[in-house]
């Protein structure tokens, strides 16, 4: 009888543990945060997690480097003050193209004031973000 309750008190215990574990899981959203992980392409998560064409741009950065295949480092102007956001293209050739301009924060007024006579649009993002290319 001795050995049954102490088998039974083991078993309570693993029981307890296993409860307080997938208490703490459903709390923190491990699971949902998992399938997000193995899931979603990493270039969409860097675009989501970062703002897109608010402050600093980071998102859309991601967004034009995704899309049009960019390798280089484009010259990268922001209204706003910022770090630099060449981090983004760790995997490039070291270097500039200065062919390409990322525009972040400006309106179109600011954009025809600041004299990009020789750059065409390639993208626009509400009137906001602009990636420009040299003629």
């Amino acid at each position: 009888m001795y050995k049954f309750l102490k088998k039974i008190k083991f078993n309570l215990n693993i029981f307890l543990v296993l409860i307080l574990f997938l208490i703490l899981c459903k709390s923190t959203d491990t699971f949902r945060k998992s399938y997000y992980i193995v899931y979603e392409n990493i270039n969409k998560r860097q675009e989501n997690a970062y703002d897109f064409c608010d402050y600093t741009g980071t998102g859309y950065i991601f967004y034009i480097k995704n899309k049009f295949k960019i390798k280089k480092i484009p010259i990268i102007k922001n209204n706003f003050t910022s770090r630099d956001l060449g981090w983004i293209f760790h995997n490039s050739i070291n270097g500039t193209d200065k062919s390409k301009i990322i525009v972040l924060n400006y309106t179109e007024e600011k954009l025809k004031e600041a004299n990009f006579d020789k750059f065409k649009l390639i993208d626009n993002f509400r009137n906001r973000c602009f990636f420009l290319e040299k003629i």
